[in-house]
């Protein structure tokens, strides 16, 4: 099939990657998941597209919230760069994933929320990010939070009478409770590293294969994050058919890093189940009360994004 360029059009929303993102703030909550919701995640919309059954594997039995603000996104690529950049917030969640036929490990993004469409449109056509609108409030500011929200259109329950509203879907709120986890700035990346590693096997055997530590260091220490995405669009003649349907990898990198440090407070994540977004039913969260993190921490980095690859299906 041939393939045609591009056409940009007025009001264009989707500029050509490489990417790159200045100063980001990201704030990680690593939560306790169920590991064999996290296998029906994989197996939904990886190994089912790719007729590769136990391709994909959840790492551990967690989950990462990620929450971040980018003052700066913009492409480096001409002439999109000369038009300038913008602003985003996003709240998402990673999944660490294992390629057993790669022998790697992958980040995949179930569920990601931002505030600019520009940010969602090229993250979604582009790579399969499954972008959705929301509004993000780090307060007072996003370099001291004492909450962060996430504000959304979502349907509560399902019924032919339901509207559409928009409900608070994750917030996350310092804790006044007493302290003793690691805490504090850290001011050597590869020894933060290590301790984050560290923790998570610890609490959820991350490495219980080994021969995987010496990939995942090596990602880690290039400041490279491997991501891997369900592509699709919905097709317009039989609706229940993907028009086009992909698993796409790709790997963003960090270009500088400015400030590392563990979060010196508990935080209380609320995650509102709702029919249109059953986050914690389909990554096994607890249904009941708040969730307490294993660990926070915050960076302050740059990282570029540039294009990706295409997984070819078994059966190809």
């Amino acid at each position: 099939m041939t393939i045609s360029n591009y056409i940009d059009r007025g009001g264009e929303l989707v500029y050509q990657p490489p990417f790159l993102a200045e100063h980001v703030g990201y704030y990680g909550f690593i939560l306790d998941a169920d590991k064999d919701k996290l296998q029906e995640v994989c197996d939904r919309y990886l190994n089912s597209p790719l007729g590769a059954r136990q391709r994909f594997v959840p790492a551990g039995g967690f989950v990462l919230l990620a929450c971040c603000d980018l003052p700066s996104l913009q492409s480096t690529t001409e002439p999109y760069r000369s038009r300038g950049s913008m602003a985003e917030r996003e709240v998402a969640i990673w999944v660490l994933l294992i390629d057993t036929v790669k022998e790697r490990l992958y980040w995949f993004l179930p569920y990601i929320f931002v505030d600019n469409t520009y940010a969602m449109a090229m993250g979604r056509e582009l790579y399969g990010f499954p972008k959705s609108i929301g509004t993000i409030s780090f307060l007072p500011d996003p370099t001291q939070p004492d909450k962060i929200a996430l504000d959304t259109l979502v349907l509560k329950h399902y019924s032919p009478q339901s509207h559409g509203q928009v409900l608070r879907l994750v917030e996350v709120v310092k804790s006044a409770d007493t302290f003793t986890g690691p805490s504090g700035a850290r001011h050597d990346f590869a020894e933060f590293t290590r301790e984050i590693v560290k923790i998570l096997d610890e609490d959820f055997h991350l490495l219980t294969d080994a021969s995987l530590l010496i990939p995942l260091m090596a990602d880690l220490l290039q400041l490279k994050m491997p991501m891997v995405f369900l592509k699709q669009f919905r097709d317009v003649v039989d609706p229940v058919r993907a028009a086009y349907q992909s698993i796409v990898e790709t790997t963003p990198f960090s270009s500088h890093i400015y400030e590392l440090r563990f979060l010196s407070s508990h935080y209380d994540v609320m995650i509102e189940e709702c029919d249109s977004h059953p986050i914690s039913a389909e990554l096994g969260l607890t249904l009941a009360g708040p969730l307490r993190p294993k660990l926070s921490f915050y960076l302050n980095f740059d990282f570029q994004i540039g294009t990706g690859v295409v997984l070819t299906p078994a059966s190809s």
